[in-house]
This record gives structure tokens, C-alpha cells and sequence, in this order.
């Protein structure tokens, strides 16, 4: 789950727009910032790169937020399978 994320775009309302409407969701301003927006959490890509991909033992969705920013989505099976396959490692702080 994405709980927050910050990103650069060049049109700010519409990247939320886009991003709304690809979670099914809606917009809203933020706080007292201009040109700033919620994208709150669906399937227009607006004509941005989105492409599923194997990454061996499981699926990725490569989603490119204005062709120039990528996040990697998962469904809840692609999900399922990546944690059944990846390791669970602890790195001790240095």
C-alpha cells in the first residue's frame, strides 16, 4: 500500500486527475499550498506508459506518471506471489 507519495510534475492538477482517476478516486487541494493537490484513492492512462512486466518469480506494472516518472503497481495476486517468493531479510543498522 502507498500511503503517501510526493512527486514532480509539470501540470500538477492534471497528474492528480490522472492519478485519481487510475485509483478511483477524486482530488483535492492541499493545505494552504497553490498548485498543489491530493490524488485520494480505476483505468485511463491519460496516453502514459503502463506495461505488465515479469520480474521472474512474479508480475510488475510499470506505470509512468507522464511518461517520465515510473511506479511499479502490483494487483493483490502479483502481490501474493511476490511475497511468497521473496526472502524476508533483517539488516542490522550501522
Amino acid at each position: 500500500m502507498i500511503h503517501h507519495l510526493s512527486i514532480p510534475a509539470r501540470d500538477t492538477r492534471h497528474t492528480a486527475d490522472v492519478l485519481a482517476e487510475l485509483f478511483g478516486g477524486v482530488v483535492t487541494g492541499f493545505g494552504p499550498y497553490r498548485n498543489s493537490w491530493i490524488a485520494w484513492a480505476g483505468d485511463d492512462h491519460e496516453g502514459w506508459r503502463a506495461l505488465r512486466l515479469t520480474r521472474g518469480p512474479f508480475d510488475v506494472i510499470e506505470f509512468w506518471i507522464e511518461n517520465t516518472v515510473m511506479l511499479e503497481l502490483m494487483t493483490p495476486d502479483m502481490a501474493d506471489d511476490y511475497r511468497t517468493s521473496t526472502p524476508r531479510t533483517t539488516h542490522t543498522p550501522r
